[in-house]
């Protein structure tokens, strides 16, 4: 309910853990469970960690085999689907990973997914439905041009995107304060960073 002031903290692995222990052990200490999404690559990359998650109770949902481009949207903000993904190429993607995550832990993956760089549109999530995966992104206030999405992956701090540890935790929890329609959601948090200071 994006009325109640509630977040759902949630997080994706895609190729890097440069946080991962860190943050499993501070959700641990305070009893936390999330939903992590990870892609294939990750799982095979860091299977003990993966383990640990599992293990921990947190919800493990399906963030791609690859983590590829699925629409043009880096290219010119429209979510046209990409030459080269259809629904063979989507499903494909997203059974590879849960595959691999039940080899890795002997636990199925919940039925969510999140798609690479939030790339997606209503034929990919249709794609994505009749293999078994229901999409889940993050929470964004149009009106207020305001999003759950923490930027914490951005390491360059001449970006515009860029915003400090103390920055990121105000814009959530500050989030939907001026706003009547929206006040909580979910958080769009990330396993892995580039930074080397003001790590979320």
């Amino acid at each position: 309910d994006q009325m109640k002031k509630e977040l759902s903290i949630t997080f994706d692995g895609g190729s890097e853990a440069t946080d991962a222990e860190d943050i499993l052990e501070i959700l641990s200490q305070k009893n936390i469970r999330t939903t992590i999404f990870l892609t294939g690559e990750f799982i095979k990359r860091y299977p003990e960690l993966v383990k640990n998650m599992a293990e921990d109770g947190h919800e493990i949902g399906n963030h791609s085999m690859t983590h590829p481009h699925l629409t043009t949207y880096e290219r010119n903000f429209k979510q046209e689907t990409i030459s080269g993904v259809d629904k063979e190429f989507i499903t494909g993607q997203l059974k590879e990973t849960a595959r691999l995550f039940k080899e890795t832990t002997g636990k199925d993956m919940i039925s969510f997914w999140r798609a690479p760089y939030g790339e997606q549109n209503a034929e990919i999530r249709q794609w994505a439905y009749e293999a078994g995966f229901t999409h889940i992104g993050w929470t964004a206030d149009r009106k207020t041009k305001q999003s759950l999405d923490s930027l914490d992956w951005v390491s360059n701090e001449e970006s515009e995107f860029y915003h400090s540890a103390d920055e990121i935790k105000d814009r959530i929890l500050n989030f939907g304060k001026d706003s009547a329609e929206v006040r909580g959601g979910i958080v769009l948090m990330h396993l892995g960073t580039e930074r080397k200071d003001s790590r979320a």
